[in-house]
């Protein structure tokens, strides 16, 4: 008896060494991978950083190009400031994009937090320039999600702008957010010019920009990748239905929690 129970206790103790051993090596597994985790998001901090910096130093001198436009405006016709003016101002929207989508491919979820949606879309149309355009709105009170306030504010102007720079005045831009069981939808609508069948698979990729669009109405090609990019990061869905002549619609479904 006193045999069996010695080789029971043998047994238990030699259990006991091996799960010691495997539980240190499950910690140094963890501790090599948040090493390995902070060192990557080290280094992107650092990489958003220097591109930071090369943008600040591109937007000094563009800066220094807008101080001499508006000193030759009265030595050129107006046609060629416009231009001008909208290169410049094309530029800076471009590498300001650049830096958003490097800080949202860089960004942890420690900043993921619940917050108002429908608060902070109401804010946010109140702070643009609507009064030229037809605005319909239905946004369901009190939505919360959780999520990374700025970025979803950044996505969703992103399409309000969108709709007002290609939608003529006079014409509507309708606004719906609304809660349904473990989602919100948020649909932004315009009568704009629509974009072509051929083109929509295309217009979230970077640098892509729909080929019906006017020289005057120039843009960076990067604000629908943007958006992508936010929406995927919370795990949501975009899909755009248009019409040429007749407008676009933008349809997102976002989970109302969810591990960013």
């Amino acid at each position: 008896m006193d045999n069996k129970i010695t080789n029971l206790i043998y047994r238990l103790e030699e259990a006991n060494k091996k799960l010691l051993a495997e539980h240190q090596k499950t910690k140094e597994k963890i501790y090599d991978f948040i090493q390995e985790r902070s060192k990557t998001l080290q280094e992107k901090k650092e990489e958003i950083k220097f591109l930071a910096q090369i943008v600040h130093s591109i937007g000094n001198s563009l800066t220094i190009l807008r101080l001499n436009l508006e000193l030759l405006k009265d030595k050129i016709n107006k046609k060629e400031y416009d231009i001008f003016l909208q290169e410049i101002t094309l530029i800076d929207s471009t590498l300001r994009k650049l830096i958003e989508i490097s800080e949202i491919s860089s960004s942890s979820n420690f900043s993921a937090k619940s917050f108002d949606l429908s608060k902070a879309l109401k804010n946010l149309i109140s702070k643009k320039n609507t009064d030229s355009h037809v605005l319909e709105t239905n946004i369901e009170d009190n939505v919360f999600m959780l999520g990374i306030q700025k970025e979803i504010k950044l996505m969703l102007e992103n399409l309000i702008e969108n709709a007002l720079k290609y939608t003529e005045k006079h014409k509507k831009i309708s606004i719906f957010l609304e809660k349904r069981v473990n989602n919100v939808i948020i649909k932004i609508a315009d009568e704009g010019c629509g974009i072509p069948e051929k083109d929509i698979s295309k217009i979230f990729q970077e640098f892509v920009r729909a080929s019906n669009q006017k020289d005057n109405k120039k843009g960076s090609g990067l604000g629908l990748s943007l958006v992508k990019r936010i929406i995927k990061k919370h795990h949501g869905f975009i899909e755009a239905k248009s019409k040429l002549e007749k407008g676009t619609t933008f349809i997102i479904i976002l989970p109302l929690e969810c591990d960013v």
